[in-house]
């Protein structure tokens, strides 16, 4: 017996393709739509985000801030030669402008630095 193959619609598989186009595309719009907006930084940090009562372990948190840095920091401050703001970094031996930017930055970032946090949060290691 011979059979014939079933006929197939020509226009099946570019339908099939321009769906799958479709879909990939609503995808990719509802997923900018749902993604986070990055928060400006801000150029200066207010003076509630103080590093007067932070440790070397909580210090060393920091970009740039090794254990020699955060143990020397730690120093300044019992010495008096530093306050608890981003600003008198530069007065440590071994930190520079850029360090003092870099940290500057990182504590604009953090939302828990300001007058309303109850305390610091716990160091998280890498």
């Amino acid at each position: 017996m011979d059979t014939a193959p079933p006929s197939r619609d020509p226009t099946a598989p570019t339908a099939a393709f321009l769906a799958g186009i479709v879909g990939i595309l609503g995808l990719a719009l509802a997923l900018e739509r749902l993604a986070a907006r990055p928060e400006p930084v801000a150029e200066r940090v207010e003076p509630d985000a103080d590093l007067t009562h932070w440790s070397a372990r909580e210090l060393r948190a920091l970009p740039g801030l090794g254990e020699k840095r955060a143990v020397e920091i730690v120093r300044a401050r019992w010495d008096g030669r530093i306050t608890g703001d981003a600003e008198s970094l530069d007065r440590v031996e071994g930190i520079g402008p850029e360090t003092v930017a870099r940290v500057r930055t990182e504590l604009a970032r953090r939302p828990w630095c300001s007058p309303y946090a109850a305390r610091i949060p716990p160091v998280i290691e890498p």
